[in-house]
């Protein structure tokens, strides 16, 4: 039952939700956090292969890097839960991430009795902790509330870049939206009186946001130009397709193998051996299938690509599907019997992804061009001149 709660004098709204509202940028300081994550990752086992997995700490301590991750991560949460300054959500995104990267490394030691950092599985938990930090990145992304109170939220998230100068045109815009929005979600009366403040403050400049306010991304793939994004996408899909025809070739010659043949050792960057039997060969084979499925996706994002067809939408759910069916599947799978190398595939799979989504963009913002250019010329279009044809 929704009632009215009173407020205070000269006020009465209905009752406010307790759903969360995401911040304005959450999508991306999560992203900012995930990728200082994998990097700091790769680059902690890359340092440690290199120099030979040094200790710090003497003949009686062992100061682990997942101290220095802790370290960090407090440093994170401190700077996030104390100021308000606009650079310190990614500033924390990047900090958190390094740490949780230091942290999570290690996780070998932790999931096993003897300390083991090189167990096969950590790998694919380091790995599967990364693709719930990129589908907690995509949901936040995704995720709306179109109420008053939530459009106010980010309003006053975009606003307080204005106090040190930093409000963009790409965020006055975004505030101008949100307003906009907020002003139809049917305001309560103090809802409403901020908003007419704050549109008050920021709608001087509407023209000049909304005529100079395409974003980095949007600039980017106007630079570039659908048919050069197209290229660069099919090339970076075409290299997946190929892997395709290898797992298929590979699971053909598979029933040929003899028994003594159907086990995987694994070899890690300490010289230790981890006998993986016949587990580790199933996991291997369903790894193989998972890319050969997503190889095959991406070979019909190719097809939908090409000049003849250029199919953007239909070209872009499949390419879309193939990587997600690599990322998700294929990579956390291989992940336990090849170890972090598979961190290679994934940004390469990364990289096609984010290529595909740029050429949708370029293709986008081709035709709102277009559409523009046709709207001005219909509008500059002279009208029908006086019957009869001569001057009065």
């Amino acid at each position: 039952m929704t009632g009215e709660v009173r407020n205070g004098p000269g006020r009465s709204s209905r009752s406010t939700s307790r759903l969360p509202v995401p911040r304005e940028q959450a999508g991306t300081v999560v992203l900012v956090f995930a990728t200082a994550c994998a990097v700091t990752v790769m680059a902690t086992r890359a340092y440690l292969t290199l120099t030979g997995f040094p200790q710090i700490g003497g003949e009686v301590y062992h100061l682990a890097h997942a101290l220095w991750g802790g370290v960090l991560l407090t440093v994170a949460v401190v700077l996030a839960a104390g100021l308000s300054d606009t650079w310190v959500p990614p500033a924390a995104g990047a900090l958190g991430g390094v740490g949780a990267g230091l942290f999570v490394d290690e996780v070998g030691k932790f999931i096993t009795q003897t300390n083991d950092y090189f167990f096969p599985l950590a790998a694919t938990i380091v790995y599967l902790f990364l693709v719930l930090l990129a589908g907690a990145t995509f949901a936040l992304s995704r995720y709306r509330r179109d109420t008053a109170e939530a459009h106010l939220y980010v309003v006053l998230d975009l606003a307080a870049a204005a106090a040190d100068d930093r409000l963009t045109t790409q965020r006055h815009l975004r505030l101008l939206h949100h307003l906009d929005r907020a002003r139809e979600c049917d305001p309560d009366e103090q809802q409403r009186r901020i908003i007419d403040a704050m549109a008050s403050a920021f709608a001087t400049e509407r023209a000049l946001a909304e005529q100079h306010g395409s974003s980095r991304w949007d600039r980017l793939a106007t630079r570039l130009g659908p048919t050069v994004t197209r290229r660069l996408a099919r090339a970076v899909l075409l290299l997946h397709a190929f892997g395709a025809v290898t797992a298929i070739v590979t699971l053909v010659a598979l029933p040929f193998l003899p028994p003594e043949l159907r086990t995987v050792d694994l070899v890690t960057a300490s010289g230790d051996t981890y006998e993986l039997g016949g587990f580790g060969f199933r996991v291997a084979v369903a790894s193989t299938v998972a890319g050969a499925v997503g190889g095959v996706l991406a070979l019909v994002a190719v097809v939908l690509m090409s000049p003849s067809r250029r199919r953007v939408r239909p070209a872009t759910v499949w390419g879309v599907a193939g990587m997600a069916v690599l990322l998700g599947v294929a990579d956390p799978l291989a992940s336990y019997t090849s170890q972090f190398s598979v961190f290679l595939a994934s940004t390469a799979q990364a990289l096609a992804l984010l290529a595909l989504l740029l050429w949708n963009r370029a293709e986008r913002v081709a035709v709102e061009a277009s559409e523009r250019e046709d709207a001005l010329a219909s509008v500059d279009a002279p009208g029908p001149g006086p019957r009869g044809g001569g001057r009065p």
